[in-house]
């Protein structure tokens, strides 16, 4: 985007005044997307912790249950906890509740979203708590809120907008009726509401190695998703080289009305994502909400 200048001389208090909202409506925008890009960078690198915190209970390239068994595909893994995110500007949240898809009736206090660390220690303040829940991310306001009960209730065709092996590595599509709640809302939701992103951590067990994904969807799709997969004959790099363990990224698109992968690649979350994961909110002044709804 080019930088526009608020002139100086020469121009009438309105036309200042429209190029002062203009350059306004520009700094929110990029804001927005600055927080947006980073959250699916963080949530991978809290599943690596979540990686680290299970590998006591990982034996022969499995993650185990309480009874020593694998953890098959489409199991939920007990020992991590799932992250929903949705994530658009300041009315996202009153829009959901006045359609029914956050059926809190009273919220939280909103916390500031100023770094990874301030994102990660809230989240896991809230899954000590509580129960599994969502966050809504105010990326306009740099700041997210915690939501108990919400619904999903937007008719699509699922298969529409995941690849076939989605839910499982080597296996085709469930019934819908076995996809759970958090995934339905993480699908649908950027299809009904305008520039909404949802990021998730999912606790089904994806590959044999029996912890989730984590995932990224927009009004396209699935538009990005990680996930760890042991591969003893791959080249690495290896997230965790004793079992060893590799983290897998992939990129989709949608094109001719299918969505297709577009990259796929070996990545190890600790150098991937560190350098771009440190999030310095934006000391420019807000823009007021009449601008926005406008």
């Amino acid at each position: 985007m080019v930088a526009q200048t608020i002139p100086t001389d020469g121009s009438t208090d309105e036309q200042a005044n429209g190029f002062r909202q203009l350059h306004q409506l520009q700094s929110a925008h990029n804001l927005n997307n600055s927080v947006k890009e980073h959250l699916f960078p963080w949530l991978v690198y809290m599943h690596y912790q979540n990686l680290m915190d299970c590998m006591p209970f990982i034996a022969d390239g499995s993650l185990r249950d309480r009874k020593g068994l694998p953890i098959k595909e489409g199991r939920e893994a007990d020992v991590y906890s799932g992250v929903l995110i949705l994530a658009n500007g300041t009315t996202l949240i009153d829009r959901l509740q006045l359609d029914g898809v956050v059926e809190d009736k009273i919220l939280g206090a909103f916390t500031p979203l100023s770094s990874r660390r301030d994102f990660m220690d809230y989240i896991k303040r809230k899954q000590e708590d509580s129960s599994d829940g969502a966050y809504v991310v105010d990326s306009h306001r740099e700041r997210m809120v915690y939501v108990s009960e919400f619904n999903s209730r937007i008719p699509i065709n699922i298969s529409d907008y995941v690849p076939q092996d989605f839910f499982y590595y080597e296996s085709g599509l469930p019934e819908e009726t076995n996809i759970g709640l958090k995934t339905k809302v993480a699908i649908r939701l950027p299809l009904r509401y305008d520039n909404v992103d949802t990021y998730q951590i999912k606790r089904s067990a994806y590959t044999k190695l029996g912890l989730g994904k984590v995932t990224h969807f927009n009004m396209q799709g699935l538009a990005e998703e990680f996930f760890f997969k042991v591969e003893p004959n791959c080249d690495g790099p290896f997230v965790v080289p004793e079992q060893p363990i590799v983290g897998v990224y992939r990129t989709y698109e949608r094109k001719d009305g299918a969505l297709i992968c577009t990259e796929e690649r070996r990545i190890d979350p600790r150098t991937e994502y560190d350098a771009k994961s440190v999030f310095v909110p934006s000391q420019k002044p807000h823009v007021p909400l009449e601008l926005i709804r406008n």
